[in-house]
């Protein structure tokens, strides 16, 4: 996106710019408690950190970036007749998915993993479906407030900044839509009359 080529610097391009990557760092903090929660309750203290760091936060975190610019940005830019509300729901669906479904998942298998592989907890057997269900219900007991606001997080910061990048290209379309109306505009004609001046010579005027 080469923003700066074309678009005046007088114009808030700072929501097309950085927004993309600021919603992909939302999705690594709204992830942050969830994976804090299951590495507390199966006791694995520094065991796996970086792995999980990695995995579960910096990775997804960038793929939220590119995802919000290829799915929300450039179609803005290249198709600008599409609803605000579509790329609103766009954009919430993508945030909702990294930040909170993705977490959710793939935080709690890591977690179960390292816990067996360390022997930090006794994880039941997927054997017995009734014991492993009841430590799932139990290791997302106290997990509800969390999530909740993830996603509240994720929806408003979301909706929000398409709400700016739609201001952005507003201008954008304003400064066009005048650019074409000047161009429209009938060119005035200027007529020259000949005449001769005292020493028998034709001017121009």
């Amino acid at each position: 996106m080469r923003l700066h080529v074309w678009m005046p610097v007088s114009y808030p391009r700072y929501p097309l710019l950085y927004g993309p990557f600021a919603l992909g760092m939302l999705s690594s903090l709204t992830a942050l408690p969830i994976l804090t929660h299951y590495r507390s309750f199966l006791k694995l203290r520094t065991k796996g950190a970086i792995i999980s760091t990695v995995a579960l936060l910096m990775l997804p975190a960038g793929c939220v970036a590119g995802m919000q610019i290829s799915l929300v940005v450039e179609p803005l830019l290249s198709k600008p007749i599409m609803c605000p509300v579509c790329y609103e729901v766009r954009s919430a669906a993508l945030q909702l998915a990294a930040g909170v479904a993705w977490p959710m998942v793939s935080c709690s298998s890591l977690s179960l993993f390292l816990a067996i592989s360390h022997k930090t907890e006794a994880v039941p057997s997927l054997g017995h479906f009734a014991e492993a269900f009841a430590f799932y219900r139990k290791m997302n007991r106290n997990l509800g407030k969390w999530v909740a606001g993830g996603a509240v997080a994720s929806m408003v910061a979301s909706v929000g900044m398409v709400m700016l990048q739609f201001r952005s290209m507003e201008m954008v379309w304003a400064r066009e839509r005048e650019t074409r109306l000047v161009e429209a505009e009938p060119k005035a004609v200027v007529r020259i009359n000949p005449r001769e001046d005292d020493t028998g010579r034709t001017q121009a005027f």
